[in-house]
């Protein structure tokens, strides 16, 4: 049994999809994926490359323009992701200032005999604890 040709039209079908998804990742960028849209961009770059290749070969020219290569490290709507970011980071900082205001922080002892005291007490305080859990 022979396996039969795919016809140019089907071939013309298929490069239009593939231009699309181009120009679709180039403006809107690929969430889906976990590395760079650039990388994305060339590697369906390079199918559109050799299906334009099959679509000579056959006589079909029915094809647009191949897309121009780009960085790999190209991502689409950079600016607007680094300003989400930054917005986020700073709502962030101003949630954890508004909490730290509100706690009490008492002051170090001055001297090392009694900073090694307090650490000793914490030690004891969480054998304690853990003591206290176990006995149930």
């Amino acid at each position: 049994m022979m396996v039969q040709a795919k016809p140019p039209k089907v071939w013309e079908q298929e490069f239009a999809r593939l231009s699309y998804e181009w120009e679709k990742v180039y403006a809107y960028g690929d969430a889906d994926s976990m590395c760079t849209d650039g990388a994305i961009l060339n590697r369906i770059r390079q199918e559109l490359i050799e299906m334009k290749e099959k679509l000579d070969a056959m006589g079909g020219g029915g094809v647009s323009a191949i897309p121009p290569e780009v960085q790999k490290g190209f991502m689409a709507c950079a600016d607007e992701i680094r300003m989400q970011a930054q917005s986020a980071v700073q709502e962030y900082l101003a949630l954890t200032a508004k909490k730290l205001r509100g706690l009490s922080f008492k002051a170090l002892p001055d001297s090392e005999t009694e900073q090694e005291e307090i650490q000793g007490n914490w030690q004891v305080e969480g054998q304690m604890s853990i003591y206290d859990l176990a006995v149930v």
